[in-house]
């Protein structure tokens, strides 16, 4: 999405909408301050960002902070891709760590997952092309 695009909306929440911009930013650091300090605990590394990830979409339901319907659905998909792709990875470390496995059910699964996020991605493309055309229509129609 054009960062011009996503204005936040004003109205009677609108104290809180405005801590989307920081939310966004805290749960990158957070993810690489986890990252960083427990570079050996898989475990502790998924269940943080999966919480920071859970915390933010929270945030989004409830308080929906862009005055576009699009973009507040586009950034409540973002973060469940986001969100199952730390429950994907913590069942991953569960059964790497606890059984021997076939690789054909983990490529099954990675094959099932990568396409979700294919599918997030490509919507992601379509809302910016769209939204960048009816921006140029609009400034077209203006000087017309």
């Amino acid at each position: 999405m054009l960062i011009e695009n996503q204005k936040l909306s004003l109205g009677p929440m609108s104290m809180t909408q405005h801590y989307w911009i920081p939310l966004f930013f805290m749960r990158r650091i957070i993810y690489a301050a986890s990252l960083t300090l427990y570079d050996l605990r898989a475990d502790y590394q998924i269940l943080i960002n999966a919480i920071t990830s859970s915390l933010l979409l929270s945030f989004l339901l409830s308080v929906r902070p862009f005055q576009s319907w699009r973009n507040n659905l586009i950034s409540i998909m973002n973060e469940i891709t986001i969100l199952g792709s730390f429950i994907q990875s913590y069942f991953f470390y569960l059964e790497f760590s606890r059984t021997e496995r076939g690789p054909d059910e983990d490529y099954l699964q990675s094959y099932v997952f990568l396409g979700i996020i294919g599918g997030t991605t490509s919507l992601n493309c379509i809302s910016l092309i769209y939204s960048t055309l009816k921006a140029i229509y609009q400034t077209i129609k203006m000087l017309i």
